[in-house]
């Protein structure tokens, strides 16, 4: 074996060595690119997925808690319609901000909806993404329903106070509550998992 390398002259014997140390830079720096590739792809699917979904159910999550509030300030100001000449002007206010809240969240719902389904059509996101935004959808869809009926029920509240039925309306003021904390708990629980499901795709 040595006579075979001696063979060889000192100048062939370096440009041998460095095209095989050449040959393994090439090799890892393509690695390191596909890597790069990889991870550039990732980071692009989050900012186009994740964060906006992410966005959009941080916001439904805080309107909808913005919206107990309003019903719960709503409701102390009907009990005193007939006790506070002020009462009157705070309730419709109150009222009035539920409503424009209510539409906020019921259009931020249907743009989560839109966002997951387009992300399930393209099948260019993989099976495992696809399934997670279309259990998203789903949610979003029975959240949707649950929101509507909260707000009808509301509402109701809203028209017996106004026509002075506070004892009759307490039954349905339980109602809405209970409501609104199924609707927190089911919207922070899905956001949790969103947050979940960013964080193991980055790693």
């Amino acid at each position: 074996m040595n006579n075979f390398l001696n063979n060889y002259s000192v100048k062939v014997k370096i440009i041998g060595t460095s095209v095989f140390f050449l040959v393994l830079m090439l090799i890892s720096s393509g690695y390191a690119l596909l890597s790069m590739a990889k991870i550039g792809n990732e980071l692009k699917g989050i900012a186009e997925k994740d964060i906006p979904m992410t966005k959009l159910l941080t916001m439904v999550t805080e309107h909808q808690l913005e919206q107990a509030i309003l019903f719960e300030r709503a409701v102390r100001y009907g009990y005193l319609l007939k006790l506070e000449e002020s009462a009157a002007s705070h309730f419709k206010q109150n009222i009035n901000a539920f409503e424009q809240l209510s539409h906020k969240v019921s259009d931020e719902i249907r743009k989560g909806e839109m966002l997951a389904e387009s992300i399930m059509s393209d099948l260019s996101h993989g099976e495992e993404i696809a399934a997670e935004f279309s259990h998203i959808d789903q949610e979003l869809k029975e959240i949707e329903q649950q929101h509507q009926n909260y707000e009808h029920h509301a509402q109701q509240v809203f028209i017996m106070l106004a026509k002075g039925k506070v004892h009759e309306s307490e039954p349905l003021i339980q109602k809405v509550e209970d409501e609104e904390d199924k609707l927190n708990h089911r919207l922070e629980t899905l956001l949790a998992e969103m947050e979940e499901f960013t964080e193991q795709a980055m790693h």
